[in-house]
């Protein structure tokens, strides 16, 4: 290989030796240098001396490798950053299927269907009576009477809900609704509870509701206990999210 000139030139890439400035391959060990350039890209080498073409390839070698090896670690380090990552992100996962398995019941905004609130107060005003009779349909009573205002005035000329059967009975799903409300308990429903009252035994309980009076997720229902003459109950009604459950409010006679 001549001792002045390298008619070939050596074209390495900038990102090797860009960090040591335009002519670190002079630092390397090159004796003589007549020209070092960046042509558009790659470094061109020219004029190095033997002596000095043999250091620059071993600069260059030992470069190479630092620079090589220095990738591997960066691209080790970003392996381990990800598999921590990825391990994280299942721990979080599993944490937080342990807390909804932990977590309560899921609630129901939206109010169930408004027989379930009658069905509600007419289980709560039967108390714990196994068998109970229920007038199959709504009773017809003043707006005040149903607010638990103003006592039912049979005299004055107040229908007897306890004397005649309602204008319509239940849907099938008000019955069910009913049904399901006394937990097991044995529930019959009568259409005419005048002929109820004769054919069960004394002290037998018949109950008679009006429609509720709900207001999103509270409302009254007025039950009426006929002993044989209707006895009021009025009975407040709340969603719980799940269910609705009825407490007593007031109670008078007619």
């Amino acid at each position: 290989m001549g001792s002045y000139l390298l008619t070939s030139c050596l074209k390495l890439r900038a990102s090797t030796f860009k960090r040591w400035g335009v002519c670190h391959l002079q630092s390397l060990g090159a004796s003589t240098r007549s020209d070092c350039r960046h042509p558009g890209g790659g470094w061109t080498v020219r004029g190095l001396g033997n002596g000095g073409w043999k250091s620059a390839v071993r600069g260059a070698r030992t470069s190479w490798t630092a620079w090589n090896q220095g990738r591997v670690e960066e691209k080790m380090w970003r392996l381990a950053i990800a598999v921590a990552g990825v391990l994280a992100l299942a721990g979080c996962g599993a944490a937080g299927a342990g807390r909804d398995a932990r977590a309560p019941a899921p609630t129901t905004s939206s109010p169930g269907i408004p027989a379930q609130a009658v069905a509600a107060a007419l289980a709560f005003a039967a108390h714990s009576d196994p068998e109970v009779a229920v007038v199959d349909g709504y009773a017809s009573l003043p707006l005040a009477v149903q607010r638990g205002e103003q006592p039912i005035d049979v005299a004055g000329g107040h229908a007897n809900p306890c004397a005649r059967p309602p204008g319509k009975g239940f849907t099938s799903s008000e019955r069910a609704a009913i049904q399901a409300a006394f937990h097991g308990r044995t529930v019959t429903l009568v259409r005419d509870p005048a002929v109820a009252l004769r054919q069960r035994p004394p002290g037998s309980l018949l109950l008679v509701a009006t429609r509720p009076l709900l207001a999103g997720r509270r409302g009254t229902v007025m039950v009426l206990s006929c002993v044989p003459d209707p006895q009021q109950v009025l009975v407040t009604v709340q969603w719980d999210g799940h269910t609705w459950r009825a407490t007593a409010t007031g109670a008078g006679k007619r």
